[in-house]
């Protein structure tokens, strides 16, 4: 036997009470239904919401109660779908019921839209409106004491890309996301400070000692890093250095210089330098490669002059030159010394031109032997097509004194010692 049952009619209110409470999203649905069969006092009811008065989608979950109270046709039930069904859109709710739980659900038609009542639960998403019991106050904070965006100006910093005449003052750590610029709209690096004009500056200052460290604009388009206190009005040292590693200047090519405005040398100073050490105090010049050379330059308004040696050229000799006329000292490995010329290796000092020995007393040109016995102790002299020496020996021939024509290996002359007789051959 088919069941008939019908909603004769639907009256949906608010669950109110004299007591005031919160707000819930409860609210209470009555009806009046009719069964065609045996009445009964209690029946098993099924509600849904929809978004269509005919098929649509079902909005939120399902309410089932299984023992609700008929009387005389009439019920009453408290329906409970939360808040976010009620989003403002229509809904229409769908009742379905049966006798029990072996019988299927009969789905009243049509479904029952639902009216403004039920939708006062969305006040509960709109929590600022608790705030409007003062009309002239947001969440306690009087409405003067909040800025509107036409507030913005002198006062006020607003967020945006327009620069803005305002000044500020902050207190505690802070973040910047982006690039940072002081001075300048449109910083080209993670932080650019700009001044204007020769006299501009940029300080960083140590907060403990009061020293800065300044950077300003230096002689025409030039910069220039200082030292300074401006508290005592005293210049500071400025460091330069890494701690542990190299300081390195101009890597990429450039001069530096050192009391001139234009230097012409990979370091130019105007002035005196000094190396000192209380241990070893140095002044190197290296060089590599074949035949290069490294030289100490001494140079005057009209005259230059170097010391300097090479790299496997001339067999890395030392010499001391002049900057137009070329070499004028040469001390090679094996000692030899040459004057005016590369040395000869049979002579320790070998000199194109007179030697010298000239003093207000007395000058002496000294030629000794210290090698032991018939060492000799000679004195040379030599032209293109003949040569000479006058020498002595150590025990050899009794000390004697003679003149020996190189050139034939003969002795010309021979004094002896101690009074002795002279020989002439």
């Amino acid at each position: 036997m088919k069941v008939v049952m019908t909603l004769i009619s639907v009256v949906l209110t608010l669950m109110t009470s004299p007591v005031v409470v919160a707000q819930t999203t409860i609210f209470t649905y009555q009806g009046d239904l009719t069964d065609s069969g045996t009445p009964q006092a209690t029946y098993q009811m099924r509600f849904r919401l929809f978004d269509a008065l005919a098929s649509g989608s079902q909005v939120g979950g399902t309410i089932e109660n299984g023992a609700v109270a008929v009387s005389d046709g009439i019920f009453t039930v408290a329906l409970d779908f939360g808040a976010p069904v009620f989003s403002g859109a229509d809904r229409f709710l769908e009742i379905a019921v049966r006798r029990n739980g072996g019988e299927s659900y009969t789905v009243l038609n049509p479904r029952q839209q639902i009216a403004s009542s039920p939708y006062s639960i969305r006040t509960l998403s709109a929590q600022t409106a608790d705030m409007a019991l003062d009309a002239q106050k947001l969440g306690g904070v009087a409405a003067s004491e909040y800025v509107k965006t036409t507030d913005v100006g002198g006062s006020f910093i607003n967020n945006g890309a327009t620069l803005q005449d305002a000044s500020f003052n902050i207190d505690g750590d802070g973040f910047v996301g982006g690039t940072l610029g002081i001075g300048t709209a449109a910083p080209g690096s993670g932080i650019e400070l700009r001044g204007t004009g020769l006299n501009a500056q940029q300080r960083i200052t140590d907060a403990a000692s009061g020293n800065s460290l300044v950077l300003q604009g230096g002689p025409g388009s030039g910069m220039k890093v200082t030292g300074y206190n401006y508290g005592t009005g005293v210049a500071q040292p400025l460091y330069l250095s890494i701690d542990g590693a190299n300081t390195l200047i101009n890597t990429g090519g450039g001069n530096v210089g050192i009391r001139t405005a234009s230097p012409t040398h990979s370091l130019d100073v105007n002035g005196t330098i000094r190396a000192f050490s209380t241990s070893d105090s140095r002044i190197s010049v290296e060089t590599s490669g074949t035949n290069n050379m490294a030289r100490l330059l001494l140079n005057s308004a009209n005259r230059s002059w170097f010391l300097g040696t090479t790299q496997s050229f001339n067999n890395d000799e030392f010499y001391i030159g002049e900057g137009i006329s070329g070499n004028k000292m040469t001390i090679a490995n094996d000692g030899t010394v040459g004057i005016g010329k590369r040395p000869d290796p049979f002579f320790r000092l070998d000199a194109a031109g007179p030697i010298r020995a000239l003093s207000a007393s007395a000058g002496h040109v000294v030629a000794e032997t210290t090698g032991g016995t018939n060492s000799w102790a000679r004195f040379y002299m030599r032209s293109p097509s003949q040569s000479w020496f006058i020498g002595t020996s150590q025990n050899f021939s009794g000390n004697q004194l003679y003149i020996i024509d190189e050139t034939s290996n003969q002795t010309r002359f021979t004094i002896q010692p101690a009074g002795g007789p002279i020989f002439l051959q």
